[in-house]
C-alpha cells in the first residue's frame, strides 16, 4: 500500500466520522491520482510490448 492510499483511508475515515466536511470528490482525490498514474504505467508499458513485439516480427521476416 503506497502514501495515496493509505491517504484515500485516512480521508474517508475522518469523512465518515465526520471529523472533515469536505466533498467526496476531494476525499477521493489520492484515489484518482493513483488510478491515473496505474493507467499511464500500464498503458505505455502495453505500447512498448506492442512496438517490440512489432520489431521482432520484422526481424523474423
Amino acid at each position: 500500500m503506497g502514501l495515496f492510499e493509505f491517504l484515500t483511508i485516512v480521508f474517508l475515515a475522518l469523512k465518515v466520522m465526520g471529523i472533515i466536511s469536505w466533498s467526496w470528490w476531494i476525499v477521493f482525490i489520492p484515489a484518482y491520482i493513483t488510478t491515473t498514474v496505474y493507467v499511464i504505467w500500464i498503458s505505455t508499458s502495453l505500447a512498448k510490448m506492442y512496438k517490440m513485439n512489432k520489431v521482432i516480427k520484422n526481424l523474423m521476416k
